[in-house]
C-alpha cells in the first residue's frame, strides 16, 4: 500500500510502501535494489496511473511541513486536484487554471508550490520575470522557462508535459525605466507568457547547435507569484499596462481579493488575467507562525543547527528568549521565514568554530549571551568525561575511515 509516512531507512516524510515492520521510500528502494545488483527502472509518467489524493488528503499532508496559511492551502489543494483529475481523464473540455500566488516576501508562495510539486512527483522550476525581455532582443525570452522545465525532467518530454513552471516577481519591473527599448511597457513578454499558458506546441533550442525540441503545454500548470504591494489603493496605482507600472507607496499587506479591473490597472493586460483563474492570497507570517517554523517544521532552523552540532558529538540546546529575540528580528527586516536562518547564520558559526577548540564540550546552551560572546563557550556548557572524548574521537576515525573508504 502506498500512502504519505516517514521512510525507516532515510527518515524522510514522502510516498512510501508498508511493510509488516517498517517502510520504504521510492529513492531508498532503487538504493536497495542497486545494492542487489538488480538494475532499477523507474516508470515514466504515462497519465493514465490514478491520482489518489482528495483535496482534504493533499491539505494534511502540507499541514505537515507548512505552518499557518490554511486558506491558501485549501484553495491550493482544491485547485491542484482538480488539475491532476484533468489530466488524468484527458478530458479536453475542461480547461487548464492557472495559479496567482498573492503575498508579502518571506510568506511561503514559493516553498507552498516546491511542497506540491514534491507530493505530486513532478517536476518543477522557479524562474523571475524580471529578467525575460520580449522575444528578439539580448535577455531570456519566456520560453527559456520551458526549456528549464525539459532540462528538470531529466530531458524526458512526457514527463515534461505534466511539470509545473512557477514564475516569481511577476508584480516588479522588467526593466529600469519605461523607456527600456527591450520591451517598452513589458506588453511584449506578457503576450510571450499567452502562448505558453494557454496550451499548445512549443519549440525550443537548448543551444544553437542542439535539435529543436518541441513540447505540448496544454498540461503545463503556471504559477505566478508576486507580493502586489498597493494593490488596490487606487490613489497610489498608475494607470500603466505592463510590467513597468510604477511602484507604490501603499506597504499593506493585508489579504485582499483583487478584481480584474485592479489587477490590470497595476499592469497587468487583460488576456494574463483572463489565463489565470485561481487567484490565491497569502497573509503575512505571524510571530508564533515563525516560531513554528523555526522550531517545529521538519526543516526547521533549529533541528538542522542541533544535526550539524551533532555531528560533531555534541548536543545543544536554544534558549527561548533567544528565539524570540532571533524572530523579531527577522519582522523588524521584513524577510519573513527565509530570513530566520540569515538572522542566526553569522554567530552559530562563531559558537561551532569555539566548539571545535575544546574537545570536551557536549552540551552547549545557547543564549543570547552567548552569541555575543562566543569565547564564554565553556560557561554555558557541559563537559564530557575522558572516557566519552576517546569514545567520541574513536567515533570520528571510524567514520573518516568508512568515508575514505
Amino acid at each position: 500500500m502506498v500512502k504519505r509516512g516517514q521512510c525507516s531507512f532515510c527518515g524522510s516524510k514522502k510516498q512510501i510502501v508498508l511493510g509488516v515492520n517498517g517502510c520504504i521510500c521510492r529513492e531508498c528502494a532503487e538504493v536497495a535494489t542497486k545494492s542487489f545488483g538488480i538494475e532499477y527502472v523507474k516508470t515514466q509518467a504515462t497519465g493514465k496511473k490514478a491520482f489518489n489524493y482528495s483535496p482534504v488528503e493533499m491539505k494534511k499532508m502540507l499541514d505537515e511541513e507548512i505552518v499557518g496559511q490554511d486558506s491558501a492551502k485549501e484553495i491550493l489543494s482544491v485547485a491542484v486536484c482538480n488539475h491532476m483529475r484533468r489530466i488524468q481523464s484527458g478530458n479536453t473540455f475542461i480547461k487548464k487554471a492557472n495559479i496567482l500566488l498573492m503575498g508579502p516576501t518571506g510568506c511561503g508562495k514559493t516553498f507552498l508550490m516546491s511542497k506540491i510539486a514534491e507530493i505530486l512527483d513532478a517536476p518543477m522550476v522557479v524562474v523571475d520575470a524580471t529578467g525575460f525581455t520580449k522575444v528578439g532582443y539580448v535577455g531570456q525570452d519566456a520560453s527559456s522557462a520551458l526549456a528549464r522545465l525539459y532540462m528538470s525532467s531529466g530531458n524526458n518530454i512526457e514527463k515534461c508535459q505534466k511539470g509545473i513552471i512557477y514564475i516569481d516577481e511577476i508584480d516588479k519591473l522588467a526593466m529600469s525605466s519605461s523607456q527600456d527599448p527591450r520591451d517598452p511597457g513589458g506588453m511584449g513578454v506578457q503576450q510571450n507568457l499567452l502562448k505558453l499558458m494557454e496550451g499548445g506546441i512549443q519549440s525550443f533550442k537548448l543551444d544553437p547547435m542542439s535539435p529543436e525540441i518541441s513540447i505540448d503545454t496544454t498540461n503545463i500548470l503556471f504559477v505566478f507569484g508576486g507580493a502586489f504591494v498597493g494593490l488596490g489603493d487606487k490613489s497610489n496605482v498608475k494607470k500603466e499596462v505592463g510590467f513597468a507600472s510604477s511602484t507604490v507607496a501603499n506597504k499593506s499587506n493585508e489579504s485582499h481579493d483583487p478584481s480584474h479591473d485592479e489587477l490590470t490597472k497595476y499592469g497587468l493586460i487583460p488576456e494574463f488575467v483572463g489565463r489565470v483563474p485561481v487567484i490565491v492570497n497569502m497573509n503575512e507570517l505571524s510571530k508564533e507562525n515563525l516560531k513554528s517554523i523555526m522550531c517545529e517544521t521538519n526543516s526547521s532552523v533549529v533541528k538542522q543547527y542541533k544535526a550539524m552540532f551533532e555531528l560533531s558529538g555534541i548536543e545543544v540546546e536554544f534558549d527561548n528568549g533567544l528565539i524570540d529575540a532571533i524572530v523579531d528580528e527577522a519582522i523588524k527586516k521584513k524577510t519573513g521565514a527565509r530570513g530566520l536562518r540569515g538572522v542566526m547564520e553569522k554567530d552559530v558559526m562563531k559558537i561551532m568554530f569555539e566548539a571545535d577548540k575544546h574537545k570536551k564540550i557536549k552540551k552547549i546552551y545557547i543564549d543570547r549571551d552567548l552569541l555575543d560572546h562566543p569565547e564564554r563557550i565553556l560557561e554555558k556548557s557541559e563537559l564530557a568525561s575522558a572516557e566519552e572524548v576517546k569514545a567520541r574521537m574513536d567515533s570520528a576515525k571510524i567514520k573518516h575511515a568508512a568515508v575514505a573508504g
